[in-house]
């Protein structure tokens, strides 16, 4: 039975509100949002159908959905009858902050998020949020490879992992467009060790 069909408001479930690399909640804390980065809802009666945005600025309202954290609108990447991707907005002030899922039947009921500044998370290379990780090796002469077991970094290459949550960047984009490279939006992340901004592309 569809979303019409019902005719009801959605619902988020209690553990639903995740980080979208990990689908997972942050070990002390529970849900979290960060200003600016990816999160993850699960639910029901999200969306009547599945529908990912098509360009940038990201969106506001997709599919008839729309979600506010601590009141504010944030960009939408995808949604569907039970899964909405979307990113934080930069604006979010406060301790904790309810985040709340509209559509054309009513609202869900808010879900309180801790803000948080550091909440790291991989994206893996099958999205599930477990697995291998999307990290690409990066040879010195530039060529690229997927890092596996089977093909790992070697000294003097550097590699490329693709997260969110890893702690505010330095120029960061506007909400709803992604990372740029004039000015490079980089992040020096001190639990990383690195000792050099890191290649991370959020």
């Amino acid at each position: 039975m569809g979303l019409v069909a019902m005719g009801q408001a959605p619902q988020v479930k209690p553990e639903g509100l995740v980080n979208s690399a990990s689908f997972a909640t942050d070990t002390g804390r529970g849900a979290v949002v960060l200003p600016g980065w990816l999160s993850t809802l699960f639910g029901s009666q999200f969306a009547e159908s599945a529908q990912a945005a098509t360009g940038f600025p990201l969106p506001t309202m997709l599919g008839g959905v729309s979600v506010t954290v601590g009141g504010l609108p944030a960009p939408l990447l995808y949604v569907s009858p039970t899964q909405i991707n979307f990113q934080a907005p930069s604006g979010i002030r406060g301790v904790t902050v309810p985040v709340v899922v509209r559509n054309r039947f009513g609202e869900s009921q808010p879900i309180t998020a801790f803000v948080a500044y550091d909440a790291p998370g991989i994206f893996t290379q099958g999205g599930s949020g477990c697995g291998q990780g999307a990290i690409l090796n990066v040879a010195p002469d530039g060529s690229v490879t997927v890092n596996s077991p089977q093909s790992s970094a070697s000294p003097g290459q550097y590699i490329s992992v693709f997260g969110t949550g890893l702690e505010p960047p330095a120029f960061p984009p506007a909400d709803g467009f992604p990372a740029g490279h004039d000015p490079f939006s980089w992040i020096s992340n001190s639990w990383m060790q690195l000792g050099s901004p890191g290649n991370f592309q959020t």
